[in-house]
Parts: structure tokens; C-alpha cells; sequence
């Protein structure tokens, strides 16, 4: 996609696809070209929450993740992916959160969808796949 400059000595057209960000002709920098970038975006998965009549998406980022499951540490891999989820209000079981992980290394389709289970735990809300 091509923009042109809103500088007013520039006004020059380039495209967002290359410019990371800012106009290369006059240097003008434009950050909501740079935040929608896709290959400076973390990788991430989403994760549905489903409860009677609502659902609520939650987005997991996967880098550290991945680098701890390169490095073998699946236990520190595991306990990310459960703080991530529980920043966010809830809390999956040890043996789902295990399964997930488990399948993120395998290459494996993970479960997406969960579901409430209707119990609490220290003040957030129970899911499992």
C-alpha cells in the first residue's frame, strides 16, 4: 500500500510495505504504520473463552514460549503460558496447561476454545479446554 507524506516540504508517495514506519525521504515518522507492522508483531495465539453467552478472546504471545521450548525447559514453559492466562482473569488447570503445551512443541493443533468450569481459585475463574 503507497502513502504520501504529510510533511508539507515532502508530500512524496512511498510504500508502507518497505518504509518501517516513516516516510524515507524526509524522515517523518508515522507510528501507526509501525505498530500494524506484521513481521515486528510477536507471534501470538488466541485463545477463546466460552461461557453461557459470551466469548471472550485472549492473546498469548508464544515467543518466550517457543524459546523456552527450544531450550527444553518444558516446566518454565508451562508456568508462562498459566501467568499469561491468569493476568488475564482466569486460570487453567496444570494438566491442560500441559497439554497445551505439550502440543505447541509437537507441532500440534492446540485447543483454542475452553470453557469456564464454573469453580474459582484464589479470585479468577477456572477454564479448560
Amino acid at each position: 500500500m503507497n502513502k504520501r507524506c504529510t510533511e508539507s516540504s515532502c508530500r512524496k508517495t512511498f510504500s508502507t510495505l518497505d518504509a518501517g514506519g516513516r516516510c524515507p525521504h524526509c524522515g517523518k515518522s508515522y507510528p501507526q504504520l509501525h505498530c500494524s507492522r506484521k513481521r515486528d508483531a510477536y507471534p501470538r495465539m488466541k485463545i477463546y473463552v466460552k461461557d453461557r453467552n459470551k466469548t471472550v478472546c485472549l492473546n498469548i504471545r508464544l515467543d518466550e514460549m517457543l524459546r523456552f521450548a527450544r531450550s527444553g525447559v518444558k516446566i518454565r514453559m508451562i508456568k508462562l503460558f498459566r501467568e499469561q492466562v491468569q493476568a488475564r482473569g482466569y486460570t487453567p488447570g496444570l494438566r491442560a496447561s500441559k497439554e497445551f503445551c505439550e502440543s505447541l512443541i509437537d507441532h500440534k493443533a492446540c485447543r483454542t476454545v475452553w470453557r469456564l468450569t464454573g469453580e474459582e481459585w484464589n479470585g479468577l475463574k477456572c477454564i479448560e479446554p
